[in-house]
């Protein structure tokens, strides 16, 4: 053991700063792999901790008018119920600068009734601030909408309203009816509801007001809305459930009907379907990264193992046995393994404050500087574990075969490739062939350059870079198109809990000549097969105005279905099929009905239901769902669909609709709203972070130019003897310089022609497959503008990266170089 320290204190001494060099940039590409890999876990984790941390419901449940006087007491008292919390709204109208009523900005205030919500179960995530004080009536927190529109920051004063009662027509408030308010905003948080909003409720501007509050300025009997939400037992039959509900609710005549009884498992999942992207994108930018940095170490470290056999073969002639040379460059091995996995570890917690990213950063409970300490400690392990296993056949193979290298005079000629000889018969100069050389040629044993590898290397991040740019292309295409998520018309007439008299809207419509198409339906739900499914009733009134179909066309009668993709996959069902469909929340008898072809659902529901989105979703006949107790039901729509001719924007259609509805006294203050287009949650959520891909494929580019350039400075202090060489036969500074361009434009050639296809097929495949789990049409598009003009611009880059190696190869002295030698 003393001969073995001897020797690896005299190494680290004279080869110190080759294996400081190696340990960096261990630290920086397995940091890089470290982070991306805890940012993944991160990003994919930190909904289910909010979920957790702020005691979510498990049921949200509101009757259609009442359940504050004692409905919510005995939904409390089931053996299925482990906690409870109501709410009710409170009219609550911001005043303007002058004093009026800013009805533009209509918040309905969100109270908490009991001091249990928002407080012991579904707490908001705090992104600054507090939560107010049960106790005071002057107290608020805003959500995080609200914040954001009115500028709101903690310790900010609102000055607002406050009614009893608010009137059917908003503009008709009488302000000396109402009562001065000034509320302190003393926190900011979101709800998990409202991470990747799933119902119309989830994006409404919101002001949590206290039980004192309510207390003190509310009617018990006069709220908006009141809602609870519950938590149950773990493993309790939310079906089962349901019933005994509606058994209390049938119970409380004041509750009225319908009762909406939504589980939350259905949102949840949702949401981490919309986070599911951004994890992927990470961990797949880790992997990448882990694969391409093992592969250029592991040639680093069998070249450095290697160049490191000359001074071993005087060891093993002094009688250090092969055992002993063996542990002497592992021990190295595992030294620098060690330095550059440690460093890993501090990288990676000092990129921890990026993450997580998307909607996933406003569900961080704890943001800032975090350590997942098992993970982190499982990647030092790999890292130092992967290194020494990919050095021990080369140190062994040192350790066992100090040989002495042939004379490079009497070393066989080698077989000159076909590409190292294309320069010459192209009439290039020799500095073209020299470069062509160096790039596909790994010279000497001892003075080997990793060429193979970063070929391999560079070919892998590029594919990468190709299939971030297709996935991204192809993801901001369809946040951008709304017919791709279902919404083929310009503009929605929603009138969300009210009815639509068609007498008084649909003549206006038809006498505009721009209109093209109008379909009026109505709200539901269906048990389809027995899942439950979002649905809506549609009458095609003028033309064919309806949710994008993938396959099949619109129900033509009662007996007749279409039905979202993942509904059909889960059903096992395909168009043609016969299923059997219950009606509404009494579950009418089941009736059989034909699939007629499978759409793609936008957004569309009332209040806190769940709505239709993309994949999940089924549209009837109007028949189907219309309420049969409701006055004019041949022609009450819930909303109406409005397609205009010609290339008119959708601003001219929403102008167009919201005159003809003024005429009528609606307005989107009131529940009648016009839209102009309704994404679902999960795409307003890839909105956010569509650029994702591209900030992917730029770190992947980094990554790939940080590898070539690597090996370029690499093979030039491998190289010097064989440049030396050239410049005593007569090669000037220019020519040298050429020859390393040249090595740096090969590289990058070949790593294109591997890599662009395989990022093509890989992006396209990546696409479908995601496509296809969100419901969605499954055509790929490939931006090939983009990457034909990806081709000049790395070979331009790869000259640009080769500037710096050029210079220093340029600057070899033979004298120096050959005496040394």
């Amino acid at each position: 053991m003393g001969a073995v320290r001897f020797l690896v204190i005299g190494d680290l001494r004279t080869r110190w700063r080759s294996w400081a060099a190696t340990a960096l940039l261990v630290g920086v590409l397995g940091g890089a792999a470290l982070a991306a890999a805890s940012g993944a876990r991160r990003t994919q984790t930190a909904y289910p901790r909010m979920v957790a941390a702020t005691r979510d419901g498990d049921v949200l449940v509101s009757p259609d008018t009442a359940g504050l006087a004692g409905f919510y007491d005995d939904v409390a008292h089931l053996p299925e119920v482990t906690a409870l919390g109501a709410s009710a709204g409170v009219g609550v109208v911001a005043l303007d600068q002058a004093g009026h009523p800013d009805l533009a900005n209509f918040p309905l205030a969100g109270a908490s009734v009991d001091g249990r919500m928002g407080y012991t179960i579904a707490r908001p995530n705090l992104l600054a601030g507090r939560l107010p004080r049960p106790d005071s009536a002057t107290e608020v927190l805003a959500n995080r909408a609200i914040a954001r529109h009115l500028h709101l920051h903690v310790g900010d004063a609102v000055r607002a309203l406050t009614f009893r009662q608010i009137p059917d027509d908003p503009s008709q408030i009488d302000p000396a009816a109402g009562t001065p308010v000034t509320l302190t905003v003393v926190g900011i948080g979101v709800f998990p509801n409202e991470v990747v909003p799933t119902t119309q409720q989830d994006t409404a501007r919101l002001l949590m007001v206290t039980p004192a509050f309510f207390r003190a300025h509310a009617d018990p009997g006069q709220v908006p809305y009141d809602s609870a939400y519950l938590r149950l037992r773990p493993g309790t039959d939310v079906d089962r459930f349901r019933r005994t509900v509606d058994a209390i609710a049938a119970a409380h005549p004041e509750t009225g009907a319908p009762l909406l009884f939504a589980g939350q498992a259905n949102r949840r999942a949702a949401v981490e379907r919309a986070i599911r992207p951004q994890v992927v994108a990470l961990a797949s930018f880790a992997a990448l990264t882990a694969i391409t940095a093992l592969l250029v170490i592991w040639q680093l470290l069998a070249r450095q193992i290697g160049l490191d056999a000359r001074q071993r073969r005087v060891h093993a002639v002094l009688g250090m046995a092969p055992g002993q040379l063996f542990a002497t460059a592992m021990l190295r091995v595992v030294v620098t393994a060690a330095a550059g996995g440690l460093l890993a570890v501090v990288i990676a917690v000092a990129a921890s404050p990026l993450f997580p990213i998307g909607p996933a950063r406003l569900a961080e409970t704890h943001p800032g500087i975090a350590a997942n300490v098992a993970l982190l400690a499982l990647g030092l392990v790999v890292v130092i574990g992967l290194l020494v296993a990919v050095a021990v056949v080369p140190a062994w193979r040192a350790a066992l075969g100090p040989r002495r290298e042939p004379d490079p005079v009497s070393r066989p000629p080698r077989l000159t490739s076909l590409l190292v000889r294309a320069p010459a018969w192209a009439g290039l100069p020799a500095s073209a062939t020299i470069g062509v050389g160096m790039a596909v040629e790994t010279g000497r044993a001892t003075d080997a350059a990793p060429v193979r590898t970063t070929v391999a290397g560079t070919a892998l991040a590029l594919a990468a870079v190709v299939t971030a740019v297709v996935f991204g292309t192809n993801l901001s295409h369809l946040v951008g198109t709304p017919r791709l998520y279902g919404w083929d018309w310009d503009v929605a007439v929603d009138g969300g809990f009210q009815v639509l008299a068609a007498q008084d809207v649909t003549p206006s419509l038809n006498d505009d000549p721009a209109v093209a198409g109008v379909s009026g339906g109505v709200y539901g739900d269906l048990s389809v097969g027995g899942l439950e499914v979002p649905a809506i009733g549609v009458d095609l009134l003028r033309g064919a105005v309806f949710p994008t179909l993938t396959d099949g066309r619109p129900p033509a009668g009662p007996d007749e279905i279409v039905l979202g993709r993942k509904v059909l996959e889960s059903l096992h069902r395909s168009v043609g099929d016969v299923v059997d469909v219950q009606v509404g929340a009494a579950r009418t008898p089941a009736r059989p009905m034909r699939i007629v072809g499978s759409s793609v659902f936008p957004k569309l529901g009332r209040g806190g239901f769940p709505p239709t989105a993309l994949g999940d979703g089924a549209a009837v006949a109007r028949a189907v769902l219309a309420d049969p107790t409701s006055k004019n039901t041949a022609g009450a729509y819930n909303f109406l669909l409005v397609r205009y001719s010609g290339r008119r924007g959708d601003r001219v259609g929403v102008d167009r609709v919201a005159g003809d509805l003024a005429r009528f006294g609606h307005d989107c203050v009131t529940a009648v709203c016009v839209r102009g287009s309704q994404r679902p949650g999960q795409v307003s959520g890839y909105a956010d972070v569509r650029r994702t891909p591209l900030v992917l494929a730029a770190l992947l580019g980094a990554l790939a130019a940080a590898t070539l350039g690597h090996t370029l400075v690499t093979s030039v202090r491998r190289r010097r003897r064989d440049l030396a060489i050239l410049k005593t036969l007569g090669f000037v500074r220019h020519q040298v310089s050429t020859a390393i361009a040249w090595q740096s434009t090969t590289i990058t050639v070949v790593a294109l022609m591997a890599g662009l296809p395989l990022g093509v097929i890989a992006g396209r495949w990546l696409w479908r497959l995601f496509a296809a789990q969100l419901g969605v049409a499954t055509f790929a598009e490939v931006p090939f503008a983009a990457i034909t003009i990806a081709v000049p611009a790395a070979i331009i880059a790869a000259n640009l990266i080769a500037a710096a190696p050029a210079r220093i190869a340029a600057r070899t002295r033979p004298a120096v170089v050959l005496r040394s030698e």
